[in-house]
């Protein structure tokens, strides 16, 4: 059965058994029977059961319709009858959901096609019936997946939470509420995976049962009051923290500019560490620059005794202090990006306690930084503004 891919297709997924699917061939008439493995375990030849089916057959030379399969063992009363509807060869249990067609996945899985969804049209319901014993195939095995044309609603977590809620209320109803517990571990609970219809035939075959690398969204749904048990969304939290990610790339690009404009509007013509200046202040003597700081303390309304905020470890403490003159009345601690002109080292400027050898700058703006090492504005690690650089 070939979709679109434009279509949104949603196959409910069970399992009969490890072994091939096998076809009977009714060869007065031509006509075969697709049957679980089950029949074929118990077959070591042709000559083990005698088949006969008796009814129509399609094009492609498999029951269809009315008709009636039976299997007789040789010497034996016992015998296997299925007598009911046929679809593409598939038998359908009498008594459960029928379906129009089939998808034949590997070893004897059948996603078998229920029709569409009530309210999205182009929705197709799939379920794989499993054949529990030689006579009984069972449809409503309470494990269902859904087939979608790309990875948009599965991302969309509201949207995919929604449509595996309304598939599961969809194949309830089809089941009458009933679901044949044939594994112990189902403990009731209908089982709702999404899968990618791009995908879906690898991984259907590869991740019915089991989370797998193509299958990262499931949802278990008790039966008697319709709460959720259980729910994983890797695809949602990987498509949510992608857009937190560009996001935090989007803001730290929007601070990057605002600083740039700022360094731009005040005439500043380099960003410095402090460190740099302690070294050799000659170098920059008179010019305008960026630096980052934390305070120390102010020494008078007008003079301040400021380091590096910096994250090079060994220049944060006193022996790496610098003097800053201006208005520094108000400062309290905590750490600022600012805009200063470069006189030289202290001297006479600084009082005699302190080391007269240490650079003097004077304050021309501030900007203060919520990090303690400025990194909100000046980033961190690789995309930390390098030393002696523009922003």
């Amino acid at each position: 059965m070939k979709l679109s891919r434009y279509f949104l297709a949603l196959s409910i997924l069970c399992t009969f058994s490890t072994q091939a699917q096998v076809q009977y061939l009714n060869k007065s008439n031509g006509c075969a029977v697709v049957s679980s493995a089950r029949l074929a375990n118990e077959t070591d030849s042709d000559t083990t059961y005698v088949f006969k089916y008796q009814g129509a057959c399609n094009k492609d030379g498999l029951a269809e319709g009315r008709g009636r399969a039976g299997w007789q063992i040789k010497g034996s009363n016992r015998s296997v009858v299925w007598d009911g509807q046929f679809k593409n060869g598939l038998f359908q249990p009498p008594n459960q959901p029928e379906f129009t067609g089939y998808i034949a996945l590997r070893d004897s899985q059948f996603a078998v096609a229920l029709g569409s969804l009530s309210n999205q049209p182009i929705a197709m319901m799939y379920a794989l019936a499993i054949q529990a014993n030689e006579e009984t195939m069972l449809v409503c095995t309470a494990y269902l997946g859904v087939l979608i044309p790309d990875m948009v609603v599965i991302a969309d977590e509201e949207r995919a939470n929604k449509l595996m809620f309304d598939a599961y209320q969809a194949y309830k109803q089809k089941c009458s509420g009933q679901f044949f517990q044939y594994d112990r571990t189902l403990e009731r609970d209908v089982k709702v995976r999404l899968f990618s219809e791009l995908a879906r035939t690898q991984s259907l075959r590869d991740n019915l049962r089991e989370i797998g690398p193509e299958l990262r969204v499931e949802t278990s749904f008790r039966v008697r009051d319709d709460k959720i048990n259980y729910t994983n969304n890797d695809v949602a939290r990987e498509a949510k923290s992608a857009l937190r990610d560009r996001n935090a790339a989007q803001a730290k690009d929007n601070k990057r500019l605002e600083l740039r404009q700022w360094f731009n509007q005040n005439g500043a013509e380099l960003y410095v560490e402090p460190r740099n200046l302690v070294q050799n202040v000659f170098r920059y003597q008179g010019k305008t620059l960026m630096l980052p700081v934390e305070l120390l303390e102010v020494l008078n309304p007008s003079l301040a005794r400021v380091v590096g905020a910096s994250n090079t470890r060994g220049y944060g403490n006193d022996n790496n202090a610098l003097f800053m003159r201006g208005s520094v009345a108000q400062w309290s601690k905590g750490s600022r990006l600012v805009i200063v002109r470069v006189i030289g080292k202290g001297g006479a400027n600084v009082p005699r306690q302190y080391d007269q050898d240490m650079p003097l700058v004077e304050l021309l703006q501030e900007l203060p930084c919520k990090h303690s090492r400025c990194v909100d504005w000046l980033g961190d690690g690789s995309s930390k503004l390098a030393d002696e650089s523009k922003p």
